[in-house]
């Protein structure tokens, strides 16, 4: 189409129409200009909307691309907290595709433990006069919380009426999460503290020396609460024994010390000495300067008392060792001196007795090593046993003629069953039991007092007895027996003291039990050891 044309153009100079034709009225030819300038500015207002119209469109398309890709979550609902829109970050948030969000009560969504603040809070958001913030515990489908920090903000038409809301939903699951875990972490880490048996501590050197904190532990070490040393660090001094003050002047002078474990004395307030060991960790600024230690201090009472007994044993150990060997040694040695003398040179009859001596002491050195070596290997848990399934019965038969035939003066009555469970043991170390166990019988009985073995079925379990009518045990020496080296009674008791630990010891690393019992003095003993039978 053509331009519109001007009112020059149609002819109408002077007041005159169209071929010099007068004007049907007065003013018409302003009314035709009027008309055409109207014309104008509708097209530029139209040029105007069109443009506007354009401009609209991509705000919309901005704001459309900002809402779908924007990297938290948004969401629109109505003033009921029904979902209109959602983007996708919303929708990945909680773990469903925008078309499940839409429609749907935003509260379907929500976590059951925070629904009730949801629905307290929805009614309120209407008369929001700023963004609101808070945290929501969100669930997907499959039951995960997811925790999202949320700002809602209220969205008016141009009344300035309430007519949507709008959810910023960004997620703080992590947040939330390492929160947790700290907050975990530091619970455990106070109940350890404060429950724990060893004392902790925290003490700074800047910018006064100072104690930070004592765990509850202290007070059961030294019998003091943790107040007075909050009070008063110093009265710590007090409390170390006065040979072991130089250890804490060494820290105090150098804190590089600190990092040296250390063990030293305490008076308690009762009055006890405890011993504590000390390992700390030094805490420094940025230039490496130490500022602050934290220790921990443990009671090593018992093991300081455990390792001196030890040591004690250890030395009687030795003592009693050097005892055992050195009388078969001094038999051996002045035997052999005898018989090799030039001056006096021994008779056949004084040879064969001087041999007969050296043979038996000899006996006596094989015995005692060969105990000790039983001894060692129980103890150390390095005991082999090469078990195989007995006949007990016939087990118990041989022990019996093995004791009678080495040539022993007492009679030993068989008291058995025809049948008894079959065990499986090692048998020659199960035979090495019941020979020292008879052969102490024999040692402490008459020689016509008899000794008896005999053996039955207790349940699950096959017990053998050897019982005497010898000198008998009093009661307070019974469970001193299985110790090593103990003898009832020294003078008397000729053997090694390592016979009844050995048999212990055998018949533990069988998984059995074995005990003495006695009426006391002149009433004889009974020794019981209990093995699992076969099933």
């Amino acid at each position: 189409m053509g331009a519109d044309p001007s009112p020059d153009d149609c002819g109408l100079p002077d007041g005159k129409g169209v071929a010099g034709l007068p004007l049907p009225f007065p003013g018409f030819a302003d009314l035709i200009d009027q008309r055409f300038a109207t014309q104008q500015q509708m097209r530029d207002a139209a040029e105007q909307i069109q443009s506007a119209y354009e401009q609209a469109d991509l705000e919309r398309q901005r704001y459309t691309d900002l809402f779908e890709f924007a990297p938290d979550g948004y969401l629109i609902t109505d003033l009921r907290g029904v979902v209109r829109e959602s983007n996708r970050a919303a929708a990945t948030l909680l773990d469903r595709p925008v078309q499940r969000l839409v429609g749907k009560p935003l509260a379907n969504f929500v976590a059951p433990e925070d629904r009730s603040l949801y629905r307290h809070r929805l009614p309120l958001l209407r008369r929001l006069e700023r963004a609101s913030e808070w945290e929501l515990a969100l669930t997907t489908p499959g039951g995960a919380h997811v925790y999202a920090g949320v700002t809602v903000a209220l969205v008016r038409d141009h009344y300035g009426n309430p007519v949507a809301l709008r959810w910023l939903l960004r997620d703080v699951t992590r947040h939330e999460r390492a929160e947790a875990a700290l907050a975990e972490s530091e619970a455990r880490h106070r109940f350890l503290t404060e429950h724990a048996q060893d004392a902790i501590y925290l003490f700074r050197f800047v910018p006064e020396p100072h104690l930070d904190y004592a765990s509850p532990a202290i007070a059961r070490i030294t019998g003091y609460p943790s107040d007075d040393f909050y009070r008063d660090w110093t009265v710590l001094r007090k409390l170390i024994h006065p040979e072991d003050t130089e250890t804490l002047d060494r820290y105090l002078r150098n804190p590089e010390e600190f990092a040296t474990p250390a063990t030293v004395r305490l008076l308690h307030k009762s009055g006890e000495v405890v011993w504590v060991e000390q390992y700390a960790t030094l805490i420094r600024d940025d230039a490496g300067k130490p500022v602050a230690v934290e220790a921990i201090v443990r009671d090593v009472t018992e093991r300081v008392k455990t390792e001196a007994h030890l040591e004690r044993l250890r030395t009687e150990f030795l003592v009693i060792l050097a005892h055992e060997f050195r009388t078969p040694l001094t038999g051996i040695k002045g035997s052999a001196a005898i018989g090799l003398s030039p001056d006096t040179p021994p008779k056949p009859r004084e040879a064969q007795e001087l041999f007969q001596i050296i043979d038996e002491q000899a006996d006596r050195l094989r015995e005692l090593v060969s105990n000790l070596l039983d001894v060692t290997q129980i103890e150390s848990g390095l005991l082999a046993l090469h078990r195989e399934e007995v006949d007990t019965v016939a087990l118990l038969k041989e022990a019996y003629e093995t004791f009678t035939k080495s040539g022993a003066a007492h009679r030993v009555i068989l008291e058995l069953p025809s049948r008894l469970p079959r065990l499986k043991v090692d048998r020659r170390r199960v035979q090495q039991v019941l020979a020292n166990l008879l052969s102490n019988a024999a040692r402490v009985s008459p020689a016509a007092a008899p000794i008896v073995l005999s053996a039955w079925r207790e349940k699950g379990t096959v017990l053998v007895q050897v019982r005497d009518h010898g000198r008998g045990i009093p009661a307070d020496k019974l469970p001193l027996l299985f110790r090593k080296f103990y003898k009832v009674d020294e003078i008397a008791d000729k053997g090694t003291g390592l016979g009844l630990a050995i048999c212990k010891g055998l018949v533990e690393a069988h998984e059995g039990r074995i005990w003495a019992e006695s009426a006391g003095k002149g009433n004889g003993a009974t020794f019981t050891l209990a093995l699992p039978a076969e099933a």
